[in-house]
C-alpha cells in the first residue's frame, strides 16, 4: 500500500459539505425571463421585482434579478424553509453583483437572512449578512455570507432568505444573485 497516495489521516472529514439549497444556481425554470426560481417562495410588500434572468451569471446560464420597487419602505425576497435542530450550525452564502446597466441607488439594500422559527411559528432569532447596496461592485461578483450561525434552543425551522429592501426613501436599480449555498457544519 502506498502511504503517500492514501493522503493524510482524517482527509475524509475535510471533504466539502453537501449544498442543501435546492436549485442553488437558480437555473430552473430556464424560461420565461422573470419567472420565480423553482423551489423558492417569493414575497413582496408591493410590486414583484424578482425573477430569473439570462442578463448575467456567476455560473451556469442564468441567475436571479432583484429590482427595487421604487417605493419607500417596500421589501421583497425569496425564502426557503428547512427543518433544523437546536445546536446545529449553518453557513448561508450567495454571489451578488450590481446590474451595470441599472445599478442600485437611493436607499435600496439587500442581504441574506436566516429567520429562526419556533414550533408556534414565531420568529425567535435572526442572523443577517453584511448588506449589499449601491456600492456593490458592478464589475465582479462578490460572495455574501452568514457564517456558522447556530440554531437557537427553541427553533425548529430556519427560513433562509434573500431580501431586497427599498429603504426609507425608496430605491431604484437592480442586482443579480447566483450560486446559493446552504451548508450544515
Amino acid at each position: 500500500v502506498c502511504m503517500v497516495c492514501a493522503g493524510p489521516a482524517g482527509a475524509e472529514e475535510k471533504a466539502a459539505k453537501p449544498n442543501l439549497a435546492p436549485n442553488p444556481g437558480l437555473e430552473q425554470p430556464s424560461s420565461p425571463e422573470g419567472a420565480y426560481p423553482e423551489n423558492w417562495n417569493a414575497f413582496s410588500s408591493k410590486v414583484n421585482g424578482i425573477g430569473v434572468s439570462k442578463a448575467a451569471k456567476h455560473s451556469g446560464d442564468q441567475c436571479m434579478k432583484m429590482a427595487a420597487q421604487k417605493i419607500p419602505e417596500a421589501y421583497q425576497g425569496l425564502v426557503l424553509d428547512m427543518k433544523v435542530v437546536p445546536g446545529e450550525v449553518y453557513t448561508f452564502s450567495a454571489y451578488v453583483t450590481n446590474n451595470k446597466d441599472d445599478q442600485l441607488s437611493g436607499t435600496a439594500q439587500g442581504s441574506l437572512v436566516i429567520e429562526w422559527i419556533n414550533a408556534s411559528n414565531k420568529e425567535v432569532g435572526r442572523s443577517t449578512s453584511t448588506p449589499w447596496d449601491r456600492n456593490t461592485s458592478r464589475m465582479r461578483w462578490e460572495m455574501v455570507s452568514i457564517s456558522k450561525a447556530k440554531v437557537p434552543d427553541d427553533a425548529v425551522l430556519a427560513r433562509f432568505g434573500i431580501h431586497l429592501n427599498d429603504g426609507k426613501s425608496g430605491g431604484k436599480g437592480s442586482v443579480f444573485v447566483d450560486d446559493v449555498v446552504i451548508e450544515k457544519q
